[in-house]
């Protein structure tokens, strides 16, 4: 599964996946932070979309994370790189 054909759901409706998006708020709450900035983003973002493809990848159709499993993962991610002050502007 590509990133490109990651769905997500938000009130039971299928939601198109902006990782660019995405990794603006993570590197706006590393900015906000002084922690990192868009590099550091990027990276996290990646490796939150690898896990989703290894995960995802061959599930029955439908099956795809939703909103809330997305920002828990990012929030996990900045969190293992020990970003901790991210991780709670970012929920912020």
């Amino acid at each position: 599964m590509k990133k490109e054909q990651i769905n997500m759901k938000r009130h039971n409706t299928a939601a198109e996946f902006n990782a660019e998006k995405i990794t603006d708020a993570i590197a706006k709450a590393g900015l906000a932070t002084g922690e990192f900035g868009f590099g550091v983003a990027k990276n996290i973002m990646q490796r939150v979309i690898d896990e989703f493809e290894s995960e995802f990848d061959g599930a029955p159709d439908g099956h795809m994370p939703d909103v809330e499993l997305v920002q828990d993962r990012v929030v996990l991610e900045i969190f293992r790189t020990m970003h901790i002050k991210t991780g709670g502007a970012y929920l912020r």
